[in-house]
Parts: C-alpha cells; sequence; structure tokens
C-alpha cells in the first residue's frame, strides 16, 4: 500500500487571493463612492491592497514550489513569512516611488494582508491536507 501525500492547493490559495483582493477593492471603490474620501487616500489605499496582493500571490508562488520537497504545511508557513517580508517591502517601496499619504497605504497594505491571510488559512485547512488521488 503506498502512502498517500497530502497537495498543496496552488490554485485554490491563488483563487481565495485573486476573490478576497476583487472583494477589497470593490469595497475601497464604493466607500469612496459612499464618502467623501480624497482622492489621494483613494490612490494610496489602492497602492496598499495592490501591495497586500503582489505579496500573497509572491507567497503562494513560492509555497507551491517549495511544497514538494517540504510538504504542504511546511511550504504554507514557509510562504506566509515570504508574504510578511514581501508585503512591508512593497508598501514602502510604493510610498517611496509613487510619493504618496503613508497612513493610508500602509493600513490599507496591512488590513489587505490581515484579511488575505485569513482566507489563505481557511483555505489550508480546508484543501491543504487532502491527499492527491
Amino acid at each position: 500500500m503506498t502512502k498517500r501525500v497530502p497537495r498543496y492547493p496552488t490554485i485554490h490559495l491563488l483563487v481565495a487571493i485573486v476573490a478576497v483582493s476583487l472583494t477589497l477593492f470593490a469595497g475601497w471603490t464604493f466607500l469612496k463612492m459612499g464618502q467623501t474620501i480624497d482622492a489621494d487616500v483613494y490612490h494610496a489605499g489602492l497602492l496598499g491592497l495592490a501591495a497586500a496582493f503582489f505579496g500573497n500571490i509572491m507567497g503562494a508562488l513560492f509555497g507551491a514550489w517549495l511544497a514538494e520537497s517540504k510538504g504542504p504545511q511546511t511550504a504554507w508557513f514557509a510562504s506566509t513569512v515570504l508574504r510578511f517580508l514581501i508585503t512591508p517591502v512593497a508598501a514602502v517601496s510604493v510610498y517611496f516611488s509613487a510619493q504618496v499619504r503613508p497612513k493610508p497605504l500602509l493600513l490599507a497594505a496591512l488590513a489587505a494582508y490581515l484579511i488575505l491571510l485569513f482566507a489563505d488559512a481557511g483555505t489550508m485547512l480546508r484543501f491543504g491536507s487532502r491527499p492527491k488521488d
């Protein structure tokens, strides 16, 4: 009898990241439509969301690459550490290159990072421990 190896749910993670990110982008846009938010605050918030999106996509792809040798749970933990490093670096890089307001940029990146992290954790709990067929 062969031992079944759990698989890394790359597609499920990418779908969850894209779905949650689109929801956050739409929510931020609807908030701007309903409230009087300055254009530069709105723009900085969008860039913060984009930084978190970029960090999470890179982390998911890194986890998929690492999963073959380390296993899905270890790969997800390593990809989470990578996301934790990439997201603030991307947000600060955007801040210095685009000269936007720092508070909305960093708060949007932080909020999006945490929301995406919970979505990823739920996805890993749901799909990450299923064995390959």
